[in-house]
């Protein structure tokens, strides 16, 4: 599911609440290959996690390329303040 076809105003169902709050200045920091790739590997979406290999797939990348771009994801977000 490419980030185009998700609702990203609203909070994914499942996560924290704890975290909820800060949703809208995340998904501002992230590009778009990593929003997708972080939802779809969380299953914030559908409630079902996502392999690598399936990203990739919705990114036009290889597992491993889709396994970078959720990591860039991860430090971008880990650096946020």
């Amino acid at each position: 599911m490419p980030v185009s076809d998700l609702d990203l105003s609203t909070v994914p169902e499942g996560l924290p609440a704890d975290l909820a709050s800060a949703w809208s200045t995340a998904i501002a920091s992230l590009t778009d290959r990593e929003l997708s790739a972080v939802v779809l590997r969380f299953g914030f979406r559908t409630g079902k996690p996502e392999s690598f290999a399936a990203i990739g797939r919705v990114l036009g990348a290889n597992w491993i390329r889709a396994q970078a771009i959720f990591t860039n994801a991860l430090g971008r977000l880990g650096r946020m303040e």
